[in-house]
């Protein structure tokens, strides 16, 4: 629910907190407005951080910690996902994620940009040019998607959890390490009261926003399962028509796809 934008040709000037985030000239973090989020700017030796997180999760203090401390321990931390962004006065960029990660986020590295988002679309589209893998590629078609952190989009990677990423201008590719290790994948679970419907419903929003808006005529599958239906609460209030179309079961599985 983050993405990031920083352009190396265009100075950084002060930094200003917007409704959405923050914002110097066109560079840009960006976040959604939504009660399960919290945030934070930090003047640190020789930089500024940024930090997104959830509620449950603490935001680093400078007081008693260096930057350098406040990085490693923001990366072990397990209470909550959250992505740390440091800028650096000689404008290179650190990117923290802790060891606790709910959803993907992508990093797009070029000469004269940086691009952050958990929309793997939106940071495709932001590149000034798109050339794809042939090994990513071919082992797409093969088998499907993959947890790996290489896409079938060369420059474009994916931040897994207790990670970091570093990038200056002129660096087409990205520099990602590990900070700590995190061997093992877990589902992740709603505990119950867990207040999380508003920020998925205008994540799929976000998402759709751009089909509705560019597409000629828009077609969005509503099925009548959970996903669709809650893309349908999403976009119930587009300002523009769409097509939808149902690719329903057989048996009872489609009876009720139907009702839905």
């Amino acid at each position: 629910m983050i993405s990031t934008s920083i352009v190396s040709d265009t100075p950084a000037a002060d930094w200003i907190e917007t409704e959405a985030g923050w914002q110097s000239g066109p560079n840009l973090i960006s976040l959604i407005d939504n009660c399960c989020l919290k945030r934070a700017m930090l003047v640190a030796d020789g930089g500024l951080i940024f930090v997104v997180a959830e509620q449950s999760l603490d935001l680093p203090s400078l007081s008693t910690r260096t930057r350098k401390q406040v990085l490693s321990a923001f990366a072990h931390n397990l209470t909550g996902d959250g992505l740390l962004i440091y800028i650096s006065d000689t404008r290179r960029v650190t990117l923290v994620r802790t060891a606790h990660a709910t959803i993907p986020l992508y990093v797009s590295a070029e000469a004269d940009r940086l691009n952050v988002s958990w929309d793997y679309h939106a940071v495709v589209a932001a590149r000034g040019a798109v050339v794809l893998s042939r090994s990513e590629l071919r082992y797409f078609i093969l088998y499907g998607p993959q947890l790996a952190q290489e896409t079938i989009v060369i420059g474009v990677k994916q931040l897994f959890a207790g990670q970091s990423a570093s990038w200056s201008a002129g660096q087409t590719e990205i520099e990602i390490d590990p900070m700590i290790e995190c061997e093992s994948l877990e589902q992740s679970v709603l505990r119950p009261g867990a207040h999380v419907t508003a920020g998925f419903v205008d994540l799929i929003n976000l998402s759709c926003r751009a089909v509705l808006q560019h597409a000629a005529r828009p077609a969005l599958e509503l099925s009548g399962g959970m996903d669709s239906s809650s893309v349908a609460v999403a976009l119930k209030a587009a300002d523009r028509p769409f097509l939808s179309y149902a690719l329903l079961h057989d048996g009872n599985a489609g009876h009720k796809q139907k009702l839905r």
